[in-house]
C-alpha cells in the first residue's frame, strides 16, 4: 500500500507516513486537547513544541489541583 501524498498542500504534513489519509494531530490541536487556549503559541521546532506539550501540566488540571489544595489548607486551619 502506498501513502497518499498531497504535494504542495498544507495537509501534506499532517499525514502519517505509510497510512493513507490518516491525519496526525498538529501542535495547536494537541494544545487545545490539553486545555491550552487557542491563541497559545509554542516556540521552537515542531519536535520541541510536541515535547513541551508532553511535559506540560494542563491548565484545567492545575486549577483543579490548586482548588483542592486551597480547600485542604482551609479545612486544616479550622481544626
Amino acid at each position: 500500500m502506498q501513502a497518499l501524498v498531497l504535494e504542495g498542500s498544507a495537509d501534506a504534513r499532517n499525514l502519517v507516513p505509510g497510512h493513507t489519509g490518516m491525519p496526525r494531530l498538529t501542535v495547536p490541536m494537541v494544545g487545545r486537547m490539553l486545555s491550552f487556549s487557542a491563541d497559545r503559541h509554542f516556540v521552537g521546532r515542531e519536535t520541541y513544541a510536541y515535547r513541551q506539550l508532553g511535559n506540560a501540566f494542563p491548565p484545567l488540571v492545575a486549577r483543579a489541583v490548586a482548588t483542592s489544595v486551597a480547600v485542604a489548607l482551609a479545612t486544616s486551619r479550622r481544626d
